[in-house]
Formats: C-alpha cells, sequence, structure tokens
C-alpha cells in the first residue's frame, strides 16, 4: 500500500511542473484512487498495511444533496395577486429555492436552468411557465 501513496505524492508533484490545468491533475489522482479502491474491493487484505480503523473510513463519499422543498404554490398567487404578485413573491426567495420550484412543477424538462445564476432568469421562466399553463385552455373558456 505505500507504494500507492509514494506513487500519488510523484504523479502530484510531476503534474504541478508539467500541467497548469488542475482539473487535469485532479482527473488523474481520481483515477488513481479509483484503481486503489477497486483493488482494496478485490483484496481486503490490503487495508492490514493501512493504519486505518473502519470508523475512519466512510461507506459512501458522496454525500446526498438536502433539497429545500418549497412550499409555494405559485399557480395560487398568481391567480390571487397576478403577475406582479407573483414576482414579488419570487423575488425573496434564494436561487437555489428557484430552482427548486422549477424542479418540482417541471418546469425546465430540459434542465438547462440548473447552470443558471441569475435570479431575474430564473423568475423570468417560473413566471412565463406559469402564466402559459394557468391561461392554457382560455380560448374554449371565452368562446361562451
Amino acid at each position: 500500500m505505500e507504494e500507492y501513496m509514494i506513487t500519488i505524492e510523484i504523479l502530484l508533484r510531476r503534474s504541478y511542473d508539467m500541467y497548469d490545468d488542475k482539473k487535469i491533475i485532479a482527473k488523474k489522482v481520481a483515477n488513481l484512487l479509483r484503481s486503489i479502491a477497486r483493488k482494496i474491493e478485490k483484496n481486503p487484505e490490503l487495508l492490514d498495511d493501512l493504519n486505518l480503523t473502519i470508523e475512519e473510513v466512510p461507506i459512501s463519499m458522496r454525500e446526498k444533496k438536502k433539497s429545500n422543498v418549497i412550499e409555494m404554490n405559485v399557480f395560487e398567487i398568481y391567480s390571487e395577486k397576478g403577475e406582479d404578485g407573483l414576482i414579488l413573491e419570487l423575488e425573496k426567495l434564494s436561487v437555489s429555492q428557484l430552482k427548486n420550484i422549477i424542479r418540482q412543477n417541471g418546469f425546465d424538462p430540459t434542465k438547462l436552468s440548473e447552470k443558471w445564476r441569475k435570479k431575474d432568469r430564473l423568475i423570468d421562466l417560473i413566471v412565463s411557465k406559469v402564466k402559459s399553463r394557468s391561461e392554457k385552455g382560455q380560448v374554449f373558456k371565452d368562446y361562451d
């Protein structure tokens, strides 16, 4: 196992000399660590060489994202307060909360809005989708 730790150290030292882009270095180190992990899974005795206790190592390295569930009915706000009222309510929320509203209501099936950082752009999307869904079928109601 020590040879792997030395390999990581050498890789890092050489990488900083060879590459300016830290993304390349990160990918190389991540690939090496994945290789080590696969070998440990195949041969658990390799863990004897490490001075780790099982409590120090998490089962999963990925943390689950906690979604901020927003209990806001944007359609109800739109019908009661109109477009301006909806905009005022949405401006009180953070970017992540606005993205959650978009996800919860399925306003962006392509998920392009996940990359957006500006509140105004997210608010415009929500308002336009709420408006179009609320007015859907209005043609038939006006026909009477």
